[in-house]
């Protein structure tokens, strides 16, 4: 499967997984606290490759066009 990354809107998908990981550490998960900080340091293709290993439905941040 190939995946454009200009066909998404990364800055959605990482504000998801901020937010992902912030309420994981509200629920007293440290290990979240640094995958929330490595998050930060991430590039937009990281983030994508992170969302499709996390499984997440990427149809939700589909910006480009569909032929």
């Amino acid at each position: 499967m190939e995946i454009n990354i200009d066909d998404y809107d990364i800055n959605r998908i990482r504000a998801y997984l901020e937010d992902y990981y912030g309420t994981a550490m509200m629920n007293t998960s440290s290990f979240a606290m640094v995958d929330l900080i490595d998050l930060s340091k991430k590039s937009d293709y990281e983030i994508l490759v992170m969302a499709v290993n996390m499984g997440i439905n990427l149809d939700n941040y589909y910006v480009g066009r569909r032929y």
